[in-house]
C-alpha cells in the first residue's frame, strides 16, 4: 500500500515518472492517501518546477495540496493570519477548523495568470473570524458563513466590474465596511440599510 511507504521512496517514485504525469501523481497522493506522505518543501519545489508543463487546473490543484499541508502544520492557535497568493478551498477549509482565528487577510497576487485569477471559493465557514480583509481578489465576492464578522475590507479588486454584494448586509454584527480602489458598481443593496450595528463605512476610488 502506498500509504505505508516511506516518504523518501515516494519522492523517488515521483522523480522517475514522466514529466507530464508528475503533477497528477502528487494530486493522487493528496486525495487518496495520508497528506503527511509528501512534505511541503517537496510539493512546493514541484509546484514551481512544473508550472510551465501543467495546465492552470493542475497547478491550482497542486496549490491546494501544498496549502493543505502548510496550513495544517503551521497554523494551529494563530489569531491573526495573512495568506498570500492563490486561495484554494483546501486552505479555507483548514482555516475553518481553527477555533482561535479572529483576523484573516487574503492577499492575492496582482498577476495576469489563469491560476491567480480564480475567484475565492465560497467555503469559508467560521464562528471565530471577526475581521476579514481581501486584497487583489478576483471575481464575485462569495457569500460565506461568518456569523460574528465585525470588520470587512475589500481593496484593489482586480476583476471585471462587479456589483456590490448584497449578502454583505446579511452580517448582523458588521461594524466596519471598507471598499477601496475596488472595481464595483452600485447601487447600494437595500440589505445595507438593515445593518444597525454599522458604525464605519468608507468607500473610496470605486465605480459607484
Amino acid at each position: 500500500m502506498l500509504d505505508s511507504l516511506p516518504t523518501e521512496l515516494i519522492h523517488q517514485i515521483v522523480l522517475c515518472l514522466p514529466i507530464d504525469s508528475k503533477p497528477w501523481f502528487l494530486i493522487f497522493l493528496c486525495k487518496q492517501f495520508h497528506r503527511s506522505l509528501v512534505d511541503e518543501t517537496f510539493v512546493l519545489q514541484h509546484l514551481v518546477k512544473y508550472n510551465a508543463f501543467a495546465t492552470p487546473d493542475i497547478v491550482y490543484d497542486l496549490c491546494g495540496l501544498y496549502q493543505t499541508i502548510y496550513a495544517s502544520r503551521h497554523f494551529k492557535e494563530d489569531k491573526n493570519i495573512t495568506w498570500n497568493g492563490v486561495v484554494t478551498k483546501e486552505a479555507l477549509n483548514v482555516f475553518n477548523t481553527l477555533p482561535s482565528l479572529e483576523v484573516l487577510s487574503l492577499f492575492m497576487y496582482q498577476i495576469e495568470d489563469p491560476v491567480y485569477e480564480k475567484p475565492i471559493p465560497p467555503v469559508l465557514n467560521s464562528n471565530s473570524i471577526i475581521n476579514l480583509r481581501l486584497t487583489y481578489c478576483h471575481g464575485e465576492i462569495p457569500k460565506w458563513t461568518l456569523p460574528n464578522l465585525e470588520i470587512l475590507a475589500i481593496t484593489s479588486h482586480q476583476s471585471k466590474p462587479q456589483p456590490i454584494p448584497s449578502h454583505i448586509g446579511s452580517h448582523p454584527h458588521l461594524k466596519s465596511l471598507l471598499i477601496s480602489n475596488a472595481n464595483m458598481t452600485g447601487p447600494f443593496p437595500s440589505s445595507f440599510f438593515s445593518l444597525t450595528s454599522l458604525t464605519r463605512l468608507s468607500i473610496d476610488r470605486t465605480n459607484l
